[in-house]
């Protein structure tokens, strides 16, 4: 980009004179300042970003001091949580735009007009995926800061991504420069030679009519000097110039070819880098907005290719014209041929599947989608004549010759429907078709090894398309990602351990889709990490994937597992010890069961997961009564089970083990809600009162519906632990929670409701509107856990709800019922006399002293 072409601070920065405001105009930040002052060189890559950001310059100078203010930092562009924020930062911008372009002086009109155009684009760009902005002004801003810094000499340079993309468009400028060098090089060539022509038949006329005066005795001999010495400067000229036109070619003859050599490296770095890292990005991660972006930096720099290896093509063929026109040899011998090769080469490589289809695919089930790309179509005009393309399922031996260029049978192995589409320019200018709406219906398998399932069998879906380029009739195609064929839901688990296994582990430039059939345990701790953050949010820790080389390995957690090999029988073939399903089975069981029930506690570090049940012991063990966690159960697939700390009949502590809850049991009743119903679980490990660790289920009570409307009273299904229905704790300090508080004590229930104890009640007035009474003196000595009556008058035994108590200030034998309000109770020992004894009652809110009269 030349210094004309660069914004300057005397015609775009938005000073006093060209924004208009009634409040005083911020001063425009540093960094546009700085980058407005770079040299030359670095503009390609800058300019590059913003247009391939659909940003325009002009935005950029306006919205200079706005932007920079902004934290775009704070937000993760590839979370989708963020897409709200992503909005409201989309529309702050846009308001901000209408507002400065309405104060813009009318000396700045055109960029006015730009401004307005860019809200209108900004809006159609950018409002389906505002993470999508973020990332783009990100880019920029991260560009021209690293530019700044490397122009400054600073000793942070542009990241390596960024470097080598400057770097390329760097190069590429070059490349215009040279193709616009060696472009205007051949006009004046053919003028040269059309002036000469021209000339050249003017010394043959002269010629002859010299010839004619010769032969005319009568001619003085004068004239015939005259006429021969002008025919001597007309042939000297005519040697000079067509001296000139030879020099012409032999620059031609040096240029053509090193520009050659040039886009024939650099398509290559472009292919064979960033296509291929691409490609294998979205292998291992789908498509998220930078692979988007990423994407859209690729197209640009292989549009640009595409159109200089055309016009270079169209100059060497022009030229050769040229040259045999005086009668001289082949001026690029085969030079025709290699760039022809080239640009074939570029054209079949940039023809992509964008969106992959799904790996997993079901026969008769579901309908799956996929989105082909030729990134050059569009700088090709091949948007003239927009083809169809076909897809089709194609075996792992045809797609292997596929890769390799080599003529195969191509059988279809499967009959696709709704398999056929026609390209067309979408909005980012890619020359794309979706297919939205494909559906496998039948398959036909292969031969295979005896030890190989089916869910090992690998197809591909084949794209293939035709039209033409340079006047040529062109044959395209493009392979999806490997693909697996299920005709079972219960397939579907080992099916993903072979795509799994594929996706990781494909090694460059393999043969298709030839994999390892053994990896380092430290990759596939890595694999199993992404795979569970994928499906749940959160990644898994160092110690879970120790956790699981223990069982892999049935080795000890002390282990150094880093030089341990895995194999793919390991992975997912042989069954672990003492168990009957494989490891794979067992912790896909696990993400499944996360994803589906236990997502949102997971990512709130509420279940403990993948731990041992020795560990579990030792770690509750210590622990005051009533502690408890959740762990992934051993030995049930897909299971979560409970440990807690609590007396057995002997009054010793033990760390017991809940039966674990599978899919089927928390679709019944959620997690949550069960350990709401088990009284003996009190503080989720190391310490946190379980009412505080699930808030919500304590909160609302979604048992206590109304009648239905058919006249149904509604039911629901309680947890309850045979012989630990009432929390097995000790009542003081003497125990192994000694110095513990005494733990919540179980819901006392309101039963034998036609006793009225009335006689030296205590009043609860203050806390509801009917009063409890219960008579201390005339009650038996009661301890912890027993049912204690309480009847609250005049009030019909529907409306009689429970109680908690949180402790007891001392140790004692009586307990009182008291509040109709969720609320905590202190009590003490009933006195042997009738002095004034203090009970507090305490609710969420307030603390109401009850005195006994």
């Amino acid at each position: 980009m030349t210094n004309s072409e660069k914004m300057t601070a005397d015609e775009s920065e938005p000073s006093s004179e060209m924004i208009t405001s009634k409040e005083e105009s911020t001063p425009t930040m540093s960094l546009w300042i700085k980058t407005k002052q770079l040299p030359n060189q670095y503009w390609a890559p800058i300019s590059s970003c913003y247009e391939d950001a659909r940003f325009p310059l002009e935005v950029r100078d306006v919205m200079s001091d706005w932007l920079e203010c902004q934290d775009w930092n704070s937000i993760d562009e590839n979370n989708p949580s963020n897409e709200a924020i992503a909005r409201t930062m989309l529309n702050n911008l846009l308001q901000e735009m209408e507002s400065r372009s309405m104060n813009l002086n009318n000396d700045y009109f055109s960029t006015k007009l730009k401004v307005g155009q860019a809200i209108v684009d900004f809006q159609r760009i950018y409002s389906p995926n505002p993470l999508l902005l973020v990332h783009s002004i990100k880019k920029c801003l991260t560009i021209e800061q690293n530019y700044v810094n490397m122009n400054e000499g600073n000793c942070e340079l542009p990241s390596s991504q960024l470097y080598e993309t400057g770097e390329k468009m760097i190069v590429l400028e070059e490349l215009k420069d040279a193709t616009k060098r060696t472009g205007d090089l051949i006009l004046r060539l053919q003028e040269d030679q059309e002036v000469f022509n021209v000339e050249f038949q003017e010394y043959k006329t002269m010629t002859l009519q010299a010839d004619a005066f010769k032969r005319n005795n009568e001619t003085p001999r004068e004239r015939l000097q005259t006429m021969q010495e002008n025919l001597s400067k007309m042939c000297l000229k005519l040697k000079n110039n067509q001296q000139t036109i030879l020099n012409k070619f032999e620059e031609l003859k040096d240029l053509h070819p090193s520009t050659f050599e040039k886009l024939k490296t650099l398509t290559m770095e472009v292919l064979q880098e960033d296509l291929v890292k691409w490609k294998r990005k979205q292998q291992l991660h789908g498509t998220t907005p930078e692979m988007e972006e990423n994407i859209r930096d690729i197209q640009k720099r292989c549009s640009i290719l595409a159109k200089l290896i055309w016009e270079n093509r169209q100059q060497i063929k022009k030229a050769d014209q040229l040259h045999q026109r005086l009668r001289q040899s082949n001026l690029y011998p085969n030079l025709d041929n290699s760039i022809t090769e080239l640009l074939s080469h570029l054209v079949t490589s940039t023809f992509i599947v964008q969106i992959q289809p799904a790996q997993i695919l079901k026969k008769d089930a579901g309908r799956f989608s996929a989105t082909v790309t030729l990134l050059v179509g569009k700088a090709l005009n091949i948007n003239m004549n927009l083809p169809d393309v076909k897809a089709m399922l194609i075996s792992e031996q045809d797609a292997r010759q596929s890769s390799k260029n080599e003529p195969g049978n191509n059988e279809t192995m499967g009959e696709i429907v709704n398999n056929v589409g026609k390209m067309e320019i979408a909005e980012n200018d890619f020359l794309s078709v979706r297919f939205r709406n494909m559906q496998l219906k039948k398959i036909k398998r292969t031969e295979r090894r005896s030890t190989e399932a089916v869910t090992e069998e690998k197809f591909a879906i084949l794209f293939k398309t035709e039209f033409k380029v340079g006047g040529e009739d062109l044959k395209f195609s493009t392979l999806s990602n490997p693909v697996v064929v299920t005709v079972h839901g219960n397939q579907e688990c080992k099916a993903m351990a072979t795509i799994l296994w594929d996706n990781h582990f494909a090694e460059p430039n393999r043969m298709l889709f030839q994999v390892p059939d053994q990896v380092h345990w430290s990759d596939c701790a890595k694999m199993l990490s992404e795979k569970f953050k994928t499906d749940v949010g959160i990644s898994l820790k160092p110690e879970d994937t120790n956790y699981l080389a223990t069982k892999l390995f049935n080795s000890s957690p002390d282990e150094d597992f880093s030089r341990h090999v895995l194999t793919w029988s390991q992975f997912c073939k042989e069954n672990m010890r003492e168990k009957s399903f494989t490891f794979w089975e067992w912790f896909y069981a696990i993400v499944k069961l996360t994803k589906d029930h236990l997502h949102k506690f997971y990512k709130d570090n509420l279940i403990a997961g993948f731990i041992a049940k020795d560990q579990a012991q030792q770690m509750l063990s210590p622990k005051r009564c009533g502690t408890f966690l959740l762990r992934f159960s051993d030995n049930l697939l897909g299971g979560i089970t409970i440990a807690w700390i609590s007396q057995d009949e002997s009054g010793k502590m033990t760390v017991w083990n809940l039966k674990p809850y599978d899919h089927k049991a928390l679709s019944i009743r959620s997690l949550e809600k069960r350990i709401h119903d088990l009284k003996m679980l009190i503080y989720l490990y190391p310490d946190t009162v379980k009412s505080d660790a699930f808030p919500k289920i304590f909160e609302e009570d979604d048992d206590n519906e109304p009648m239905t409307r058919h006249g149904y009273v509604p039911n629901s299904l309680i947890d309850s632990v045979p012989g630990m229905d009432n929390n097995n704790c000790p009542l003081n300090d003497s125990m192994d929670c000694q110095d513990s508080p005494m733990p919540l004590i179980e819901d006392l229930i309101l039963n034998d409701l036609s006793t009225d104890y009335s006689v030296d009640p205590f009043s609860f007035e203050p806390m509801f509107s009917q009063s409890c009474s219960v008579d201390l003196a005339s009650m038996p000595a009661r301890s912890v856990g027993d049912q204690v009556a309480c009847r609250f008058p005049e009030v019909s035994v529907a409306n009689h709800k429970t109680i908690r108590i949180t402790e007891l200030q001392q140790p004692g034998s009586l307990l009182v019922a008291g509040t109709i309000t969720v609320a905590s109770m202190h009590a003490m020992e009933a006195p042997s006399t009738s002095s004034n004894m203090p009970i507090e009652v305490t609710s969420h809110k307030e603390k109401v002293p009850v005195v006994r009269q």
